[in-house]
């Protein structure tokens, strides 16, 4: 195994959607030898929780919100130099700003490295006449997803590698864990059957749809409770729809303050997903199944690239609570099928979405990327 240094450029301020993924990746490549650098701004959400996790970063960036041209070129000019002083094999790019922020760095520099650009979305890069000259400047494309994998196979011919790399999580951090404790706390009864949503409580995460679909069910099982664990503005609404609903006795809201990941993980028999997020790769899902547990999705982004319906999870076409609340009531109603398909989703992930599996799919693209090309062949 070659080990490579290899830069990657991140220009999300926050710990959600890509962040976590990415930081991720960078400690597997690094567990495996490489020597890897995370550049993102400065002081930013993400800069401080990559030193807290011992990832390398360069911290030069200033990433503007909104336009503000003089920044950006201070960004590219502030980048070039980096990469000239320090000379990585490869740039890894992440976000759509990243791609330009990357090609415009090296653009004239001679002997410049190679860059990767990541699609972290189920949908196609851009291949409009301006992002298929940006597109072709990179050597290597990594998608989040086969469906898109294939599609951008045709957009971008050009390119010299691509690679459908799925999401991935640290199996042996999110093993089964319950805790009759954190329901104390919480209120819930040590029988219940708790339904939980870990997401952000905004109105495109489909949390009115889980409660209008657990209403029609909430007589038929007394013991069943929500769980919204999350923080956000939306908290409000959802209690006023939830006394609409009847169904406020049997909600529990707990933001980041009042509920860690690993306690919610801690209290949920089934985990139910209907929206996408802010992540491609809809790691919560995968999180879900490694913690053992039954997975409720809507057929949207990526979560039918993970989940086999009755086996490894539970999918609905479309977020309809007519929909969810039928096969909500398959496993509400079955212990023995919550705890198959729990388990079978624990071994699918356990094989098929480990971080170091990831970092060994990343690092064999990495030598493709920067293998010499073929010769062409003469006619």
């Amino acid at each position: 195994m070659t080990t490579r240094r290899i830069l990657h450029v991140l220009s999300s301020r926050r710990l959600t959607g890509v962040a976590e993924p990415v930081l991720g990746m960078l400690r597997a490549l690094a567990a495996r030898g490489h020597t890897v650098e995370l550049a993102c701004r400065r002081g930013s959400k993400l800069c401080i929780r990559a030193h807290e996790l011992d990832v390398p970063v360069w911290d030069g960036l200033r990433l503007p919100r909104g336009l503000s041209p003089v920044a950006n070129v201070l960004d590219v000019r502030s980048l070039r130099r980096h990469i000239d002083e320090t000379r990585p094999e490869l740039i890894h790019l992440h976000l759509s700003r990243d791609h330009w922020l990357g090609a415009l760095a090296v653009r004239g520099m001679p002997g410049a490295p190679p860059l990767v650009v990541h699609n972290h979305t189920p949908r196609p890069l851009r291949s409009d006449r301006l992002h298929r000259k940006l597109y072709a400047r990179v050597s290597g494309i990594v998608e989040v997803s086969g469906n898109t994998f294939n599609d951008d196979i045709d957009v971008h011919e050009g390119v010299r590698a691509l690679v459908f790399l799925p999401g991935a999580v640290d199996v042996e951090a999110l093993r089964p864990v319950h805790d009759p404790r954190v329901r104390a706390r919480l209120g819930l009864p040590e029988d219940a059957v708790v339904v939980a949503m870990w997401s952000r409580l905004d109105p495109d995460r489909k949390h009115v749809v889980l409660m209008e679909a657990f209403a029609e069910l909430k007589d038929e099982f007394p013991r069943a409770f929500l769980l919204f664990a999350g923080g956000g503005e939306h908290k409000k609404v959802l209690v006023a729809e939830a006394e609409r609903l009847k169904i406020a006795d049997r909600l529990v809201i707990a933001g980041r303050n009042d509920l860690s990941f690993d306690e919610s993980r801690a209290v949920t028999d089934v985990l139910v997903q209907l929206a996408q997020g802010s992540d491609g790769s809809m790691r919560t899902i995968l999180e879900g199944m490694a913690s053992g547990l039954p997975v409720l999705a809507a057929d949207v982004g990526v979560a039918a690239e993970y989940l086999l319906d009755g086996q490894s999870g539970m999918l609905v076409s479309s977020a309809h609570a007519k929909l969810v609340a039928a096969k909500l009531r398959g496993l509400l109603s079955d212990v023995a099928l919550r705890e198959r398909i729990g388990c079978a989703a624990r071994e699918y992930v356990v094989e098929y979405h480990n971080r170091p599996l990831q970092a060994e799919r990343l690092e064999q693209f990495y030598e493709e990327v920067l293998s010499p090309p073929a010769p062409r062949q003469n006619g």
